[in-house]
């Protein structure tokens, strides 16, 4: 927003290109929707912006300017807080953020590559890395004529081998709120990339463009890079010590300047130690030991196409009102029109129903309270039931994620042991979640109450109901459901979801609560954030998902051909009236019972509602109102591979339903409350679905 007009570098012209907007309109919507962030802050005094881009793309005074002149419709006092770090050691970090933006030259990390970042420049303009981004003299006076020289607080930046996260703390302290964030669980999301990696991306950084021509981000090749970084470890990159030592000369007048100024107890602004660096460093082998990984992903990224980016489809304010007027025509006479021509087409209906349903949506508001997060991220970590999962799936699960996902900002993470009847599993669950220092809650599995629950046949009248001369297709989902009761209690899984919204709901605006064994990545979070935070706003986000089979798919382009074709996930604001419905319970549309409530289209409406089931309550279309976000929760891996598969779903619900008669069969007989007699009068002749699980099928 700060840059001048006629300058346009990659985040500008993707913020561009992303809101479809003039600079004008911008710099308008910014100063509108910064306002609007305040005025829901509540009493709040001061405002922190934290951006190294004010250091990197703001190199000219009237930028500069600029800055100050916007700061001032929101601040009476600014202060300005910098980190700086010694220029070889910046100069060797940056390299790895300069090729994730398409740098193309490998060979010298002190080379001046400042203007590879740019769209459009001014041939006037200075872009020189010496002058503009390395040159701290300089940087400073920039914001000496906008405030006082006691304004600007410099802390030097801590190099490699001191505290974990002294930068964090050290910020922390200077804008005094150093006792109200905990960051002991802080992960550097921003590693160097090894060597070997760096000269993989920079030959392909020569056709695998990171934007597309209009700006927006190219999120296949930026998944390729991911890739790289990922699969190619090494060691990482090095510099001769005369090399980096012929560097800081440059800076030595300019380091001098800002030790007197701002640090005059010091001999010298930054520790002159090279000992660290190597003699002399030769990656000239590379060319022959990487040509063959450099095939290998030179032709993933080949199947890409640079040129036309994804078409976005959008509703221009002003044609808001006929598309109302067209949907409420058409909702009025389709059906009329349908009768007379036989043309009645459920699609068209339900499409139109989804317009006018979007636009009669007012926005939430914001919370009532001053909460801590703007969102819960709430996990139900539940029993295995083998053989649909593998034993240890829950603890194999919950180990990959806290390993590999993403520390989300604003959303605080919860973890919900839900009735886990297994003592050893439930052991290491809670050794890896203390371990990992997450927060949890344990709904305590109790034999007792379990013993109290016993095989309900008052949805079918009467045993006989089994007997009936019709009985023979009855399917096992009707004399599973006999055991309802014990399913309720050792299975709570709508128990535990409303139970991690009443905790979300304590603390967050949004609950996302999802079954313990689904993944957020770092884009779905963003997708997600996206649709929670743009109007239209609504109580429910329908987030789709997919089922991995095999959880290192979440590290390959292979996640990009993953069908999201399951049952959602549900986020659901702290404002909704309708939550999910106990008597539901699991695997009986435990979810479905929501999703066909709020009207989500997919398989779950075309089940049918046998009269046994618990009918579905209907609800006020206002308590029901959704938007569908494209930020798919993958689900992984049960640990059997062979019913993961989507083509492999009618195994795979014969295989639940068996597991879950699998597990009531254990915990009757560990705790001696089976009941034989009913168990032979609803089952029959395949009573031995433990011994033989195939005889399910009849």
């Amino acid at each position: 927003m700060c840059l001048d007009d006629n300058i346009k570098d990659n985040i500008k012209a993707s913020i561009l290109a992303n809101r479809g907007c003039s600079l004008d309109k911008l710099r308008t919507i910014v100063k509108s929707e910064l306002s609007r962030e305040i005025e829901m802050s509540g009493d709040c005094d001061t405002m922190i912006i934290s951006t190294e881009l004010i250091h990197s793309r703001l190199t000219q005074d009237s930028e500069i300017g600029r800055l100050f002149d916007f700061l001032l419709n929101f601040a009476k006092d600014i202060e300005v807080i910098m980190f700086l770090r010694r220029q070889d050691d910046l100069a060797i970090s940056r390299f790895s953020s300069a090729l994730r933006a398409g740098h193309d030259v490998f060979e010298n990390v002190f080379n001046d590559i400042g203007d590879h970042i740019y769209f459009e420049s001014d041939p006037q303009r200075n872009t020189s890395d010496i002058d503009c981004y390395y040159d701290y003299q300089k940087f400073i006076s920039r914001f000496l004529p906008h405030l006082p020289k006691e304004k600007i607080k410099i802390s030097i930046y801590q190099q490699s081998g001191k505290k974990k996260n002294s930068v964090i703390n050290d910020f922390l302290r200077l804008v005094n709120i150093n006792d109200h964030i905990d960051i002991s669980n802080v992960k550097n999301l921003n590693s160097a990339i090894s060597a070997e990696a760096q000269y993989i991306i920079s030959k392909l950084n020569r056709f695998m463009k990171p934007w597309y021509p209009n700006g927006i981000r190219h999120s296949g090749s930026k998944e390729i890079r991911n890739q790289i970084e990922r699969e190619i470890q090494g060691e990482i990159r090095q510099v001769a010590r005369a090399d980096a030592e012929a560097f800081m000369k440059r800076f030595k007048e300019s380091n001098e300047w800002v030790r007197s100024e701002f640090f005059p107890d010091r001999i010298e602004l930054f520790h002159p130690d090279f000992s660290h660096y190597p003699d002399q460093v030769n990656y000239s082998h590379f060319e022959k030991s990487l040509s063959g990984e450099i095939k290998r992903y030179g032709s993933i990224s080949e199947q890409l196409d640079y040129k036309n980016p994804p078409i976005k489809i959008s509703i221009k304010k002003n044609y808001k009102r006929k598309i109302i007027w067209f949907t409420k025509f058409v909702r009025k006479h389709l059906f009329k029109i349908g009768k007379k021509t036989h043309i009645y087409n459920k699609s068209i209906i339900r499409t139109v129903k989804t317009w006018y349903r979007l636009l009669k949506i007012t926005p939430l508001g914001s919370a009532s309270e001053n909460l801590p997060y703007r969102y819960a991220l709430i996990r139900i970590l539940g029993n295995d039931h083998p053989p649909r999962h593998d034993s240890e799936q829950t603890v194999n699960n919950l180990r990959f994620t806290l390993e590999n996902e993403s520390d989300f900002p604003g959303v605080k993470k919860i973890f919900i042991i839900n009735r886990v009847y297994n003592k050893e599993t439930e052991n290491k669950i809670i050794e890896i979640l203390s371990s990992h220092g997450c927060d949890y809650i344990q709904i305590p599995f109790e034999s007792d109450s379990y013993k109290n629950m016993d095989w309900d046949l008052e949805p079918f009248g009467r045993a006989e109901y089994f007997k009936a001369p019709s009985a023979k297709p009855i399917k096992l989902e009707a004399r599973l459901f006999a055991a309802a009761p014990k399913i309720r209690y050792a299975m709570n899984v709508n128990g535990a979801r409303n139970m991690g919204l009443t905790e979300a709901f304590r603390i967050a605006e949004w609950a996302l609560v999802l079954d313990g064994n689904c993944f957020l990545t770092a884009e779905s979070f963003k997708n997600f954030e996206r649709s929670a935070s743009k109007y239209p706003y609504v109580p429910y986000i329908i987030m789709p998902m997919a089922r991995l089979n095999d959880n290192e798919d979440l590290f390959s382009l292979k996640i990009r051909n993953i069908k999201n074709n399951e049952e959602p996930q549900i986020a659901i604001h702290r404002s909704a009236r309708v939550h999910y419905d106990e008597d539901f319970p699991y695997g009986f549309r435990d979810k479905a019972e929501l999703l066909i409530k709020l009207g989500v289209e997919g398989k779950w409406n075309s089940w049918g509602n046998p009269n046994w089931l618990p009918q579905i309550k209907s609800a006020s279309w206002k308590d029901m109102l959704f938007k569908e976000s494209s930020s798919t929760v993958f689900r992984l891996s049960s640990g059997m591979k062979f019913l993961d598969s989507s083509k492999d779903q009618p195994i795979r619900y014969l295989s639940r339903n068996h597991a879950i008669l699998n597990s009531l069969a254990h915990l009757d007989e560990l705790y001696n409350c089976k009941n034989d007699n009913v168990e032979k009068m609803i089952f029959g002749k395949i009573i031995n679905y433990k011994e033989n699980p195939t005889s399910l099928d009849h």
